[in-house]
């Protein structure tokens, strides 16, 4: 019965059912009426619960949080030539059971090195697009 009621609600979580009436469609016809009906409505309230904890124990990749840039300039041991970077600050959230909290990096990019990753992100940027345009 416990092996049964659990798949019932893994099914309601995963059809995203808050209702009760929808819930009780789940049930087989030939289940018992009063208790189908205490059971959908048991299962419908605590459905936003459920799915809060649900949602809160799955794996998930690091999310950006922050980010912070400056530029920098190098200058030579003579002095007399100065060459730019970019000193970026990112701060993720790792959001894992293994690592909690907000993890920060610090950067330092060329110019060189700043043009390929900017080239990078543009191409994800349009293939982005062309999914969200299908």
């Amino acid at each position: 019965m416990i092996s049964s009621i659990s798949q019932l609600i893994r099914l309601a979580l995963f059809n995203s059912t808050t209702d009760p009436k929808e819930v009780f469609s789940l049930f087989p016809d030939d289940f018992h009426k009063n208790l189908r009906e205490l059971l959908s409505k048991l299962i419908a309230e605590n459905m936003p619960s459920w799915r809060a904890e649900t949602i809160s124990q799955q794996v998930s990749l690091p999310r950006l949080t922050d980010f912070d840039w400056r530029i920098h300039m190098k200058t030579a041991a003579s002095g007399r030539l100065a060459v730019p970077s970019c000193l970026l600050q990112i701060k993720v959230d790792s959001g894992g059971d293994l690592r909690d909290g907000i993890n920060s990096f610090s950067v330092e990019l060329t110019k060189e090195t700043l043009e390929t990753m900017l080239d990078g992100l543009a191409k994800i940027r349009l293939q982005l697009n062309s999914v969200v345009s299908r």
